[in-house]
């Protein structure tokens, strides 16, 4: 995604264009993905918190008692805030489970300087 000739159509989907263009000047050494199934272990509560996001999201028209366009940017808004707060911890809990994540395949890494 931050090389060049990636669809800019997918980028505007994902990210903010300030964001996209910050990291494609970024030389990007590597990332680790971490499957979403797994953030439960990693952050106890993180599912009921995801439910709680998702029935908001559902039913915001019906609290406003109108249908206007921004509930993903409400949605957004709201998981960027929760991860922000919860960074540290998601941190210690990647680091301390490791192994165990890996194992369970919960984390792939892409380097990009590794060669074949």
């Amino acid at each position: 995604m931050f090389n060049e000739t990636y669809d800019i159509r997918k980028v505007k989907q994902t990210m903010e264009p300030d964001l996209y263009n910050k990291l494609l000047k970024k030389y990007v050494k590597g990332v680790i993905f971490i499957r979403s199934d797994s953030l439960e272990k990693i952050i106890p509560g993180f599912t009921e918190k995801m439910r709680e996001w998702q029935f908001l999201n559902a039913a915001v028209d019906l609290i406003r008692k109108e249908v206007r366009g921004n509930k993903k940017e409400l949605y957004i808004k709201e998981v960027k805030e929760f991860f922000s707060k919860n960074s540290l911890k998601l941190l210690q809990n990647t680091v301390n489970n490791f192994g165990e994540l890996a194992k369970a395949q919960f984390l792939n890494v892409y380097l990009s300087n590794a060669s074949t």
